[in-house]
């Protein structure tokens, strides 16, 4: 992963409403004036390799930002 200040995301569920979330991160990057520098990145930091219960899911989004 490229160094640099990334704007973070994490939420309870799966790639699949993962949507929600990207909004909410693009509204923020854009009220705080940033430039978004790369492609998101998203980490699967709990998923069915540690439970069988969705609603334990974590999945983390990253964006490399910079100050515009």
């Amino acid at each position: 992963m490229p160094q640099g200040v990334y704007a973070t995301i994490r939420f309870n569920g799966t790639h699949n409403s993962s949507h929600v979330y990207y909004d909410k991160l693009l509204k923020y990057i854009e009220e705080k004036g940033y430039t978004i520098i790369e492609d998101s990145i998203e980490i699967t930091l709990i998923d069915y390799g540690l439970t069988t219960e969705k609603s334990e899911f974590i999945t983390e989004i990253q964006i490399l930002i910079s100050k515009s």
